[in-house]
């Protein structure tokens, strides 16, 4: 049974993503972005996407370690590292044929066959699989009645706490286990709101969650923001989203609808959409056209629905497994 606010938060979620690449691709063509208004939307949205999908995976994991720990490791490989693996031989596979029609040109020999270090925005991938790995080693031992108590949800929200105000003195420089380190706190703050995930908060607490969100992510739209800032900033948006959700009801509107397909097809837009995205941005660029809001509108759309094509003719041939969908 799928949750519609974790679904819309997920969508919500996937867009930011797609923008960020959008935005910073536009950026790095070239094209009229002056440095400041550049830094501020990038800021902006770097601030709190990705944590919100590491928070966003962990709401439903304790529901995941009733599993044996063999099939959750295998699981686990299946959704997340094979994806990792095959979609980052298509992209790098995509770069070496197009060429020079890039902003970063690719040779052959630059081709990874073990694709580590994790490669552009795969990394996520990897950090989340090598934090949800060990913490089904650590945690699959604890009875079900022990990982739903309160005492439980606690002890991970101090520890998310405790980790995001000393990460600035135990970030680990290191591109295989660095991104895992500082993405761990927002892990354990999803753990923590676990209990959340059934809440039904009444719908004037909306606006007023977004708004306190959108004002602390000013604050945060600053390179490296404080990690306690962001876990209250997920936290926010959480709860916006779950109050609108309760107020739709069995009976969501055409924009939270949508923004639940998106949510339910976040992993392969977010595996194959740098490709449409950027594809049609030198198409754009050959053809003359460097208007800034068509870039944007354009290049956003395709990265969307190209994924959502690319999905359905992969159902269609029974593929989706194949490709890590």
């Amino acid at each position: 049974m799928r949750i519609l606010a974790l679904d819309v938060a997920k969508g919500v979620g996937i867009l930011l993503v797609v923008f960020g690449h959008v935005w910073r691709g536009a950026f790095d063509a070239g094209l009229a972005i002056s440095q400041g208004m550049y830094r501020l939307i990038d800021n902006a949205i770097y601030a709190f996407h990705m944590p919100l999908f590491f928070f966003l995976s962990a709401l439903l994991f304790v529901s995941a370690l009733r599993r044996p720990v063999g099939a959750l490791m295998i699981n686990r490989v299946i959704r997340l590292l094979w994806p990792m693996v095959i979609w980052t031989w298509i992209f790098f596979g995509t770069k070496v044929v197009v060429g020079d029609l890039q902003n970063t040109p690719t040779s052959l020999s630059d081709f990874p066959v073990i694709p580590l270090p994790p490669y552009a925005h795969f990394w996520f991938l990897w950090a989340l699989f090598l934090i949800q790995i060990a913490l089904i080693l650590l945690l699959q031992p604890l009875s079900a009645a022990h990982l739903r108590s309160t005492g439980f949800r606690l002890a991970m929200g101090g520890a998310a706490l405790a980790l995001g105000f000393a990460m600035p003195w135990v970030e680990l420089p290191s591109a295989l286990f660095g991104a895992a380190v500082h993405h761990l706190p927002f892990f354990l703050g999803g753990l923590a709101c676990a209990g959340l995930v059934g809440l039904r908060p009444p719908l004037w607490v909306a606006p007023v969650a977004l708004i306190a969100a959108v004002v602390l992510i000013g604050r945060a739209a600053v390179p490296y923001p404080p990690l306690p800032l962001t876990m209250v900033i997920l936290l926010l948006l959480w709860l916006a989203i779950t109050a609108v959700c309760a107020a739709a009801g069995d009976r969501p509107g055409a924009a939270l609808a949508g923004l639940a397909l998106l949510g339910g097809l976040s992993m392969p837009i977010y595996l194959a959409h740098t490709i449409f995205s950027a594809g049609l941005r030198e198409v754009l660029i050959v053809a003359g056209v460097t208007n800034l809001p068509i870039h944007l509108v354009a290049t956003m759309a395709v990265g969307i629905i190209g994924p959502i094509i690319l999905y359905h003719a992969a159902a269609r041939l029974r593929l989706t497994r194949v490709l890590g969908f």
